[in-house]
């Protein structure tokens, strides 16, 4: 599956595309994790994940869970995205327990091919099940 990687301070996230139905320029900054505006809910990456720049260059606009959209767009602002990757299912790694609470969010993990690095994997319909109700 191809994924969105960006770089957010000390580590590396992954968006899924195929659950991105386009990127579009944001130049946005944003203190509250979720913010609603326009019939469109706006989830701010570096907000969620407690960072200082909370500066967001791009916005995915997230594919609905189901058609029509019951509650409006979900847009998710995220840092500059640097590279789309493909990730193979199987290096994809479960994430230990620790992450089922505040960041459940995540989908599972992996490295890059190199093994310096890690990429944690955002599950897309999560954000959207807490942050869109």
């Amino acid at each position: 599956m191809k994924y969105f990687i960006c770089r957010l301070g000390g580590f590396i996230i992954g968006i899924p595309a195929d659950q991105t139905e386009h990127i579009a320029p944001a130049a946005r900054t944003q203190e509250n994790i979720s913010e609603r505006e326009n019939g469109k809910t706006y989830i701010s990456v570096p907000a969620l994940m407690r960072q200082t720049d909370l500066s967001a260059p791009h916005a995915l606009m997230l594919k609905a869970k189901t058609p029509p959209p019951d509650s409006g767009q979900i847009v998710l602002l995220t840092p500059k995205i640097i590279i789309d990757l493909e990730i193979q299912d199987e290096k994809i790694s479960r994430l230990p327990g620790v992450f089922a609470g505040v960041y459940s969010f995540f989908s599972g993990a992996c490295f890059t091919e190199d093994g310096l690095n890690l990429i944690l994997l955002i599950n897309p319909q999560k954000l959207q099940e807490k942050y869109n109700d």
